[in-house]
């Protein structure tokens, strides 16, 4: 069975799905956003197409810090989630090294010491990139600018939820700064010290 059949059957994600009759509880969304229909998708894409609540986005993002392990369900080896939290750019290159760049199009990934893993981008030289955070951030965003992180030397899961489509810095200044409102709340272990395991 692929993941996402085992992970909708899990208790508690019950509110994920590929078409709204499956999420019932959730508000209606803007008709923009076409791929949210009632009726089965024609293409089963892996980056778009399911909507959910946060609660199984969190659900969803603590199985992966646990290493693919939720509730005592065991949905993919810690191997699994390792090789898929790793650089596969060619000579693990960073996004910024690969040539050519596309000029004008967003991405989520574009800036010096970040690679891509299997389904998200992997933070692989932190002070590469300017941004307080730690080397092993497994990231991704979605169409309407939602954001989530995971950080796994830190334990922190970070999810942001908008329904506004296509980032923009005016209409949505914390995205930007989220990153660093995160981590200086951080105050409560000494410099060096191991965090401690969930």
């Amino acid at each position: 069975p692929r993941f996402c059949d085992n992970y909708f059957e899990l208790p508690g994600a019950r509110t994920t799905g590929s078409k709204l009759a499956n999420i019932s509880k959730l508000a209606t969304y803007p008709a923009q956003l076409h791929y949210i229909q009632n009726r089965p998708p024609t293409f089963s894409s892996g980056g778009g197409g399911l909507v959910s609540t946060m609660h199984d986005y969190l659900r969803f993002c603590q199985c992966l810090m646990n290493g693919g392990e939720l509730d005592g369900i065991r949905l993919l080896s810690v191997k699994t989630v390792e090789f898929m939290a790793t650089n596969h750019l060619p000579g693990n290159k960073a996004m910024s090294d690969m040539k050519p760049a596309i000029e004008g199009v967003y991405s989520e990934v574009t800036g010096p010491g970040e690679g891509f893993g299997l389904g998200f981008s992997v933070k692989t030289n932190n002070a590469a990139g300017g941004v307080i955070g730690s080397d092993g951030i497994i990231m991704w965003g979605g169409a309407a600018n939602t954001v989530f992180w995971i950080d796994p030397q830190e334990q922190i899961i970070c999810i942001w939820m908008t329904q506004t489509m296509g980032y923009d810095v005016v209409r949505d200044p914390i995205r930007s700064k989220l990153r660093q409102f995160v981590y200086s709340s951080i105050v409560d272990r000494k410099f060096g010290e191991q965090v401690a395991r969930l």
